[in-house]
């Protein structure tokens, strides 16, 4: 495990429950035993460093969940591309590899987005993300790629910002806007489906089944969560954004727990809620 954050440290822990020995990568050596508490395997190195990375050890699956501190491109291209490469350059090629990145890599189209669409990204960080994404299919050839949507959960959504009148942005509040979303829980859940039935060399994404519009969610919400300001009004304009469709894993056999963000968002209040 590269990337022991939101998404990489809970995949660690259900790998661990699974019966798995897990090594992570970690930077910063106070981190040493919250891992070993977890019941992982620190590994000290950091990928912007790579002759701290002598002792990686031989593993059979490997995942890359990895993100800049700063969103510049230049930290894009330090970690997507060099921290990759250096990556990269310690392991033998018979791992079978998965890389987290982004559906970013696809331009705001206003239509629907799946793997068979070209990415054509508009921002420099979306073509560094295709760029990285290039590196890994050349270099590595058991490698597999997992474009997640925006990534929600415990701890990590729009809960606290819709009750304080932060989200939807007031002063941006007439741009309509397709949103696509994965919980936490069903991002991990299919990392480690496709590490045990993914196709090496494919490309997959990883969303929920419903993208919809932000003013969907903020009047779902507004039923349910008193709101210190009022909802601001959304023009009846034509919605940016895309529409990310996840047919290919739920052709393999992919079943969500949170088809969409009202299982999702009604499963955070619920534990809001709960004794």
């Amino acid at each position: 495990m590269i990337g022991p954050g939101y998404i990489g440290l809970k995949a660690a822990q259900e790998a661990l429950g699974s019966g798995y020995k897990v090594y992570v990568l970690i930077r910063n050596p106070q981190k040493k035993t919250e891992m070993q508490a977890l019941g992982l395997v620190p590994v000290l190195g950091d990928l912007l460093k790579p002759e701290t990375l002598e002792d990686f050890p031989l593993v059979g699956n490997v995942l890359i969940s990895i993100a800049p501190d700063q969103h510049t491109p230049d930290d894009y291209r330090r970690v997507y591309v060099d921290g990759l490469k250096a990556a990269l350059s310690r392991f033998s090629g018979q791992e079978k590899l998965l890389w987290i990145s982004s559906t970013s890599v696809w331009a705001d189209s206003g239509e629907d987005v799946d793997e068979e669409t070209p990415a054509v990204p508009l921002t420099e960080q979306g073509r560094i993300l295709l760029e990285a994404e290039s590196t890994l299919n050349r270099r590595h050839p058991r490698s597999m790629i997992l474009r997640l949507s925006g990534i929600y959960g415990p701890g990590r959504n729009r809960l606290q910002a819709f009750r304080q009148g932060i989200w939807p942005d007031p002063g941006s509040a007439a741009a309509l806007r397709y949103l696509n979303l994965i919980h936490r829980d069903d991002a991990v859940r299919a990392i480690h489906f496709l590490l045990d039935h993914g196709q090496t060399g494919q490309v997959y994404l990883g969303t929920d089944c419903e993208p919809f519009l932000n003013r969907d969610l903020a009047r779902w919400l507004s039923e349910r969560l008193a709101r210190q300001t009022q909802l601001p009004e959304f023009e009846a304009l034509e919605p940016a954004g895309k529409r990310c469709r996840n047919r290919k894993l739920k052709v393999m056999g992919f079943e969500y727990l949170y088809p969409s963000f009202r299982e999702g968002y009604g499963s955070l209040l619920k534990g809001e809620n709960a004794p």
